[in-house]
């Protein structure tokens, strides 16, 4: 999976929001 460094640190952010709410799982991919 090629992503630029901004969707990297996207992806980053969003990972460490699903692992805080697991309940709440918002796809932005």
């Amino acid at each position: 999976m090629l992503v630029s460094g901004s969707e990297d640190n996207k992806i980053r952010l969003w990972v460490l929001k699903s692992k805080k709410s697991p309940q709440t799982q918002p796809l932005g991919l």
